[in-house]
């Protein structure tokens, strides 16, 4: 439904609360970005309504409503809200609360919505490049706090973001819950298996570029680091296929697939709010 080259053929509406509508009409070209201060209500929030409409009038819309780690604002606060329509494909509701050192990144919505599906991008296991939190060629700062919403109880949570690669780390999540727990490839332990690979599978990874036994090789590895680290708190346990889940209903949060391709260009660690984030969690 959009078109770098042609402009955007859905036209978007976005209502806040404070009676500002922003309207990107059928044509709009990409990459597009409009700038407005939003006003909290008297239940301490700011609300939005996102509308995608063709010719034949609205075929999705969504609220969005923000809280600041269920705080509530007050009147005196500023909200900078900037709306983006990037090359992408996505339409971005980025948000700056002055005097607060975070900025708040809702989902990403598709330009694409297929109209049998009513909610784009709550489909169960996209990777968070699919969902477009995470984009190619871009670094997403660290003092991005995503917002979100589970596919499965549509319930929604925050989660930040790290560069794994960048980071020189591998990351794990639990089985049992949403914790995360990385390893330095530079600790002993680590470095010591890594020496030992013939060809490790870095982003971005490509199947033709892999034999099948360098494949087993590289899933081997990994199984041999989790199986050096101590159980989550919870009790679960750690494994490169395990996905993030929601902190609410425990739903898959991405699919890997049990491919180690999709599961290594997945270079984004994902802390998910209240959980924990561990670090060199080694059996002593």
């Amino acid at each position: 439904m959009s078109d770098n080259q042609n402009g955007l053929k859905l036209s978007v509406i976005l209502t806040v609360s404070d009676g500002q509508v922003l309207e990107f009409p059928a044509g709009t070209k990409l990459t597009t970005r409009k700038d407005m201060t939003v006003k909290p209500t008297a239940k301490g929030e700011v609300a939005w309504a996102l509308e995608l409409c063709d010719q034949a009038g609205r075929i999705w819309g969504r609220p969005f409503t923000l809280l600041v780690d269920g705080e509530r604002l007050v009147e005196d606060d500023r909200v900078l809200s900037a709306v983006i329509l990037h090359e992408s494909g996505f339409l971005f509701l980025d948000c700056i609360v002055e005097g607060r050192e975070e900025d708040y990144r809702f989902d990403p919505t598709s330009l694409e919505p297929k109209p049998t599906q009513g909610r784009p991008n709550l489909d169960a296991g996209l990777s968070l490049f699919e969902r477009g939190f995470a984009r190619p060629g871009t670094v997403t700062p660290g003092n991005i706090r995503m917002i979100t919403l589970c596919g499965g109880c549509s319930e929604e949570f925050k989660f930040r973001t790290y560069h794994a690669g960048l980071s020189d780390i591998f990351y794990y999540y639990c089985d049992s819950c949403p914790n995360v727990v990385s390893v330095s490839h530079n600790e002993d332990l680590v470095y010591e298996k890594l020496k030992r690979i013939n060809k490790v599978i870095t982003p971005p990874a490509r199947y033709d570029d892999f034999s099948t036994d360098e494949v087993a090789e590289n899933v081997d590895l990994h199984n041999e680091i989790t199986s050096l680290l101590r159980p989550c708190p919870c009790g679960g346990s750690f494994a490169l296929f395990n996905p993030p889940t929601c902190p609410h209903c425990g739903t898959p949060y991405i699919d890997f697939r049990e491919d180690i391709f999709r599961r290594i260009n997945e270079y984004y660690l994902m802390h998910v709010q209240g959980a924990e984030s561990l670090h060199s969690h080694w059996v002593e």
